[in-house]
């Protein structure tokens, strides 16, 4: 069996909700967005919304501590489920700025 190169800049979380309850996230739209996966780099978001790669986003992250805000883009997006009356859209979102994905910390570049 053949495996893929991993292309992953940073390891996931893939229940960030289990280590921030209530972990909500939202683009600039306002429109709500799930949170499938964290990582320092990136996050992969579940939505009504479609997004489109190469797009810009500007993602809001609460949770019960506090709320942080990136800039990112869209680097896969994908029909995740079908709906009776409408489509889920799923999409990776590269961020600008990392993000200590445990915590919810923004990190500097190099430090």
């Amino acid at each position: 069996m053949l495996m893929g190169v991993e292309r992953r800049a940073a390891e996931r979380s893939d229940e960030p909700s289990v280590h921030l309850p209530r972990l909500t996230g939202r683009i600039r739209s306002g429109h709500q967005v799930r949170i499938v996966n964290l990582s320092a780099a990136g996050v992969l978001i579940e939505s009504h919304t479609r997004l489109l790669p190469g797009a810009a986003v500007d993602l809001h992250l609460e949770w019960e501590q506090g709320r942080h805000q990136s800039r990112g883009r869209v680097v896969r997006a994908y029909v995740s489920e079908v709906l009776p009356h409408a489509l889920l859209f799923r999409a990776g979102v590269s961020l600008e700025q990392p993000i200590d994905a445990a915590t919810c910390q923004w990190t500097d570049r190099g430090g």
